[in-house]
């Protein structure tokens, strides 16, 4: 890609910005606001202060790359990518993908980092909606790989491919859904479990503050260093078909409690086993128990947990 521009100067569009300049790529913001460049180049500069000397810095040249315009045709001209991050409000990411596509430069993808708008919804009225897709990250992307790419069902699919191979190549990790699902899967997951510690907090089965370090002294630490269905795959000796033979039934008392209906059969329970053996045989599982072990070690060891 030659150029990128921001549309959208929040939180998320200002790491954003970070993420691609560290890339070494040129960098447009989007300033209606009228803040000028110099407030808004010192404002990333702060942003990346507390990374200095961590592998995550992102080094001084890379602001010499960045450029601030008040006019977003401005902004869009010579991008071959654009990433609008505007508030998560429909009606107004509509019009302004509609000017994006209006202006932008033919072949242009355009990506919104909406954190649950489908795609489809986003596109209505938009021209070129070929090249339009949800490039969704987590906060903040300059430090959280995880980005979610999610095409619509008119999606080119070449522009899909450009799209991971182009946050791939800007470092990030992209994870494509086959298909549009509000809320994506990153914070229908997240959605999932904030609203079980919900109802426990509520049902006074836990204090709050409790909740967080479930997730600080316990799962995140592992889940630092592996996911979830690998992890279960090395907790049973024959692996995750083992495991949820022993323990899917508490996942599906959960289910019913909450009143819904559980996920898991036997039809599932062979795909995610047939998943993991594709990947790694049984016989593996003892080396990389052992590296788990060691990488949660070193996990305690350089941490820090944020208050």
């Amino acid at each position: 890609m030659d150029g990128v521009a921001i549309v959208g100067r929040g939180i998320i569009g200002t790491s954003w910005a970070l993420v691609f300049a560290r890339a070494g790529l040129g960098v447009s913001i989007w300033d209606r606001a009228g803040l000028g460049e110099a407030k808004i180049i010192s404002d990333l500069q702060a942003s990346a202060t507390s990374l200095i000397g961590t592998n995550c810095a992102v080094p001084p040249e890379a602001f010499d790359r960045i450029r601030v315009h008040r006019e977003l045709r401005n902004v869009l001209r010579g991008a071959r990518y654009v990433q609008e991050s505007a508030p998560e409000v429909l009606a107004l990411k509509r019009e302004l993908l509609r000017q994006i596509a209006d202006a932008a430069d033919p072949g242009t993808i355009i990506a919104s980092s909406t954190s649950g708008l489908r795609p489809s919804e986003l596109a209505d009225g938009v021209a070129a909606r070929e090249r339009f897709l949800v490039v969704h990250p987590l906060t903040p992307p300059h430090l959280l790989p995880l980005t979610e790419v999610v095409p619509s069902p008119f999606t080119s699919e070449e522009v899909v491919e450009h799209a991971c191979a182009f946050m791939t190549e800007v470092g990030q990790t992209p994870v494509r859904l086959l298909r549009e699902t509000p809320g994506f899967v990153a914070n229908r997951v997240l959605g999932a479990m904030l609203n079980e510690f919900f109802h426990l907090v509520r049902e006074e089965v836990i204090r709050p503050q409790d909740v967080d370090t479930i997730i600080t002294q316990g799962f995140g630490l592992r889940w630092a260093c592996m996911g979830p269905f690998a992890a279960m795959d090395l907790n049973a000796p024959g692996g995750i078909a083992d495991y949820l033979s022993r323990y899917g039934g508490i996942f599906e008392k959960v289910a019913k409690e909450r009143n819904a209906s559980g996920a898991l059969d036997d039809a599932l329970i062979k795909t995610l086993a047939e998943a993991m053996r594709a990947e790694h045989s049984l016989d593996a599982n003892p080396a990389r128990a052992a590296l788990r072990d060691r990488s949660i070690a070193h996990v305690r060891e350089v941490r820090t947990v944020v208050p």
